[in-house]
């Protein structure tokens, strides 16, 4: 056998095996694809809050240099209308007016608003788990800063989790920018 036939035949082998591995995937993405193009992807039933079953939030929002964006989270998440809730801002080392605005709003909201500072800038991991530590609620939700939640999102979600089979949910999200997102 010639190096010509040698090179073909590997090329056409690893072709084989790589359309062989890949086709699975590309056919589950295809027809999700199509769902969502019809209009018909996936959703969870919506849950109705069972009034005994509000459990404690910790809201986690780990930020860095959010000066412009911050202050926007803060406010929804004040005007939240989740009664038993609390938020952990995570301020990551940063070099604009991110903190003053933080300790600000920390400040008139006591109770509700707890801020801890990172000198040092270890990444968002390491922020959410330094919120993490600080959390007092039996559910923990992270928000990014330039996160817009609408009032009622906490008491959509949290009901899920009253089915002890439930770890984890993830809202539809719904990019206000998505040229830079």
């Amino acid at each position: 056998m010639d190096i010509i036939a040698i090179a073909l035949t590997t090329i056409v082998l690893i072709s084989s095996l790589w359309i062989f591995y890949n086709t699975p995937a590309f056919i589950v993405g295809f027809n999700q694809w199509i769902k969502v193009r019809r209009g018909k992807e996936e959703r969870l039933e919506p849950v109705d809050p069972p009034d005994d079953f509000q459990p404690r939030v910790s809201i986690i929002v780990p930020v860095k240099n959010e000066e412009s964006v911050i202050e926007r989270l803060l406010c929804a998440l004040v005007k939240s209308d989740y009664p038993d809730k609390e938020v952990i801002v995570i301020e990551d080392g940063s070099t604009d007016r991110t903190p003053n605005i933080c300790q600000k709003w920390a400040q008139d909201h006591p109770f509700l608003i707890k801020y801890v500072h990172s000198n040092q800038s270890n990444g968002k991991p390491s922020a959410i788990n330094l919120g993490a530590k600080a959390a007092t609620g039996e559910i923990v939700a992270v928000y990014d800063a330039d996160t817009i939640p609408e009032p009622g999102t906490l008491q959509k979600v949290v009901p899920y989790f009253k089915d002890t089979n439930v770890a984890a949910v993830q809202g539809e999200l719904r990019t206000v920018n998505p040229d830079e997102s």
